[in-house]
């Protein structure tokens, strides 16, 4: 019954049905207070209801039970971007970025950081990441060298960039030849 009512309210979320849903995650996070599912619906539920600030309160509650849970710290960044605290997002992102290097969403919800905070040397090397993670060695080549020619920017920066820029050809290089065999 309760897996049935929180898959009621998950249509009901997306139906933006909002009190309803409400209802019966309330219901469920009476049975179940802790359980990460129901908590994760109900800061979705608030979040898509424009109530950021009591999805953001979800989601800090919900992260000092579950320290570093990679879905919770995902949708709480996404919250924090959608309530344009974006500074708020950025570490969040990159605190999370250290416990899970290898997430292609948390490179792409970093770049959409990055950009609202008009880094875009930032925003576009966190792109090439992204697309790094995904597989996509020359696209991410391509940003990481757009992010390479900004203006201003550090010579740490550059040597990042052309650092990580430089790895990624030696990898392409490499799978070439093991190609080749």
């Amino acid at each position: 019954q309760d897996a049935e009512n929180y898959g009621y309210a998950l249509s009901l979320i997306a139906s933006k049905e909002y009190t309803k849903a409400r209802q019966i995650i309330q219901a469920l996070l009476k049975k179940e207070p802790q359980r990460i599912a129901y908590l994760l619906a109900h800061a979705d539920l608030e979040t898509q209801a424009k109530r950021y600030k009591v999805a953001l309160g979800i989601y800090k509650k919900s992260l000092e039970i579950y320290p570093g849970n990679q879905p919770l710290g995902k949708h709480y960044a996404e919250a924090l971007l959608l309530s344009q605290d974006f500074k708020a997002a950025q570490q969040l992102i990159r605190d999370y970025l250290r416990l899970y290097p290898e997430d292609p969403a948390l490179y792409k919800l970093l770049s959409q950081v990055e950009n609202k905070l008009g880094n875009e040397a930032d925003s576009q090397a966190a792109m090439g990441e992204y697309y790094y993670q995904m597989g996509q060695q020359h696209q991410a080549i391509t940003l990481l060298s757009q992010a390479l020619k900004t203006r201003g920017l550090s010579f740490y920066d550059s040597s990042r960039l052309e650092a990580r820029i430089t790895q990624i050809k030696s990898e392409l290089s490499l799978l070439k030849e093991i190609l080749k065999k």
